[in-house]
C-alpha cells in the first residue's frame, strides 16, 4: 500500500479595518492523490454482460480443470467438477474466483475553500469571530461496473456541505461595580449579580448533496428536486425508476448526483455562562453553566436514497452526531 499524498495550498490576506476588528480572506486548496480502491483482479469484463442475454450468462461447459495437476499443486474446488460455468473460463485465471485487492491507489481528491472572517479582539467586554466559507469538495470514483473495470475515474461532488457559517462570540455581561448596569449596587448584589461571562458559539451548515452511488442504476424521466420539500416528500421519487435487466444487464445512464438535491442543513447553537467567586486570598469557587443545542433544535439525517426501500425520498431519522438539548452546571473550588 502506497500512502495517500496531499499537496496543499493556502493563500490568505488579513487587514485591519475597523477599531483593531480584522478581516481575513482565505483561500485553501488541497489535491490527493493515492486514495484507496478495492478491484478485483479476476474479474470478468462487464461488458460482456451487457452485450450478451442472461440465458447465455449460466451455460455450462466441460471443465477443463478437473483433476488437473495435484490437489497439493492445484487445490481448491474448481479441480472436483464435471462441468463448470462459462463465465468463470472468462476470468483472467479462470482457476481462481475473486481476486480482490484492496488499497489499490487508483482515486484522487480535490477540495477548494474560500472563507471570509472578521474577528474582534476584545473590545469593551465583547470578543467575537464570523466566518464564512465556500467549499467544492471532489473525488474521483469509477462511474459503474464498467468504468471500475476499465480504470476509468470521473470527478464527482462529495457530500459535504457546500456553505458553512460559524460563529463564536464572548461578552463580559456589563452587570455590576463600575459597569454600565447596576454599577453602584450593593457589594452583596454586585458579588452574586455582577462579573458574569457569557460565551455562545453557532454553526449553520447547508444540506449535504445527495449521491445515488456505485451500484444504483435507475431510469431518469424529469428532475427530482421539489421546491418546498417535507420530511415525508423530501424529492419527487415519481421521476425515477427501475431498469428492466429481465433479459440483458443496461448500462448505468442515471447520475450520482442532480443539482440543487441536497439534504436537510444543520444548525446548532451552544452557549456557556461563567463566573467566577473570590473567597480569600488564593482561593475562589468557579460556576459554570453550559447549555448544549440551546435551541432544542432537531438536526435531520438525509434522506434514504435506496430505491425500492418503504422509505425511499423520506426523512426519517435524525443525525447521530446531535442531540437534543442538553444543560450541564458545576462548581470548581480552587485553591
Amino acid at each position: 500500500q502506497k500512502p495517500p499524498i496531499n499537496d496543499k495550498l493556502t493563500v490568505v490576506y488579513q487587514r485591519e479595518i475597523w477599531n483593531k476588528m480584522v478581516l481575513s480572506v482565505d483561500y485553501f486548496f488541497n489535491y490527493g492523490t493515492r486514495l484507496p480502491q478495492t478491484v478485483d483482479l479476476n474479474a470478468v469484463d462487464p461488458g460482456y454482460f451487457y452485450s450478451v442475454p442472461r440465458s447465455e450468462w449460466n451455460i455450462t461447459v466441460t471443465n477443463p480443470f478437473r483433476n488437473y495437476l495435484t490437489a497439493n499443486v492445484f487445490p481448491g474446488t474448481l479441480r472436483n467438477s464435471t462441468t463448470v460455468a462459462a463465465t468463470q473460463l472468462l476470468r483472467p485465471y479462470p482457476m481462481y474466483q475473486a481476486i480482490n485487492q484492496t488499497n489499490t491507489d487508483l482515486r484522487k481528491s480535490m477540495v477548494q475553500s474560500l472563507k471570509i472572517q472578521v474577528q474582534q479582539p476584545a473590545y469593551k467586554g465583547l470578543i467575537f469571530t464570523f466566518a464564512y466559507a465556500i467549499n467544492d469538495e471532489r473525488t474521483k470514483e469509477a462511474f459503474d461496473d464498467q468504468a471500475l473495470f476499465d480504470r476509468q475515474f470521473t470527478w464527482i461532488p462529495t457530500d459535504a456541505a457546500r456553505h458553512r457559517f460559524t460563529n463564536v462570540i464572548t461578552w463580559d455581561i456589563p452587570v455590576g461595580k463600575g459597569k454600565m448596569l447596576l454599577g453602584n449596587a450593593p457589594k452583596v448584589v454586585d458579588y452574586i449579580l455582577g462579573g458574569w461571562r457569557l460565551s455562545n458559539s453557532s454553526r449553520y451548515y447547508s444540506g449535504r448533496l445527495l449521491r445515488f452511488g456505485f451500484g444504483t442504476k435507475l431510469n431518469i424521466s424529469g428532475n427530482p428536486v421539489l421546491e418546498n420539500p417535507t420530511n415525508g416528500r423530501w424529492f419527487d421519487t415519481s421521476v425515477f425508476s427501475a431498469v428492466n435487466e429481465t433479459t440483458a444487464l443496461q448500462l448505468r445512464t442515471n447520475p450520482w448526483t442532480f443539482k440543487g438535491l441536497v439534504g436537510p442543513s444543520t444548525f446548532q447553537t451552544d452557549a456557556t455562562l461563567t463566573k467566577s467567586f473570590a473567597i480569600r486570598e488564593k482561593m475562589k469557587l468557579e460556576a459554570r453553566l453550559e447549555v448544549y443545542n440551546v435551541l432544542n433544535n432537531i438536526n435531520w439525517e438525509n434522506p434514504n436514497t435506496t430505491f425500492g426501500n418503504a422509505n425511499f425520498g423520506k426523512v426519517i431519522s435524525k443525525r447521530g452526531a446531535y442531540v437534543g438539548r442538553e444543560i450541564q452546571y458545576g462548581l470548581r473550588f480552587v485553591f
